[in-house]
């Protein structure tokens, strides 16, 4: 499978965030807002050019971080497969099984948007 340097870099920045965010408690608040700001925008990007598809392939992907955030921006594209893997996720322990059910509460209520 080919993959579009947008999604590739897309990818490399929420890994990015992930690894830095893995320790919470410790983390540089300032380099995780610039990494959320950079991901969030290629988000926007792809979803403007109806090019969301292209990261759905990455919905399993083996950092767990990474897979609730693809999953959590597929709920616009394709919410069966999405829905299904944020509950996959919502048993995990800690912030990515919190997130994971947070943001499956909040797309229920229609109150997750994405437009920030």
């Amino acid at each position: 499978m080919e993959v579009s340097s947008e999604v590739s870099e897309f990818l490399r920045i929420l890994e990015k965030w992930s690894d830095l965010s893995s320790d919470w408690n410790n983390a540089n608040t300032k380099s995780l807002n610039k990494l959320h700001n950079q991901y969030h925008s290629i988000f926007k990007s792809l979803r403007d050019q109806n090019r969301l598809h292209e990261i759905i392939p990455f919905i399993d992907h083996s950092n767990k971080t990474v897979s609730s955030v693809i999953a959590t921006y597929c709920l616009i594209q394709n919410e069966t497969l999405a829905v299904k893997r944020l509950k996959e996720l919502s048993s995990e322990e800690g912030l990515i099984g919190m997130g994971a059910k947070s943001n499956l509460d909040q797309w229920a209520k229609g109150e997750l948007t994405f437009d920030y």
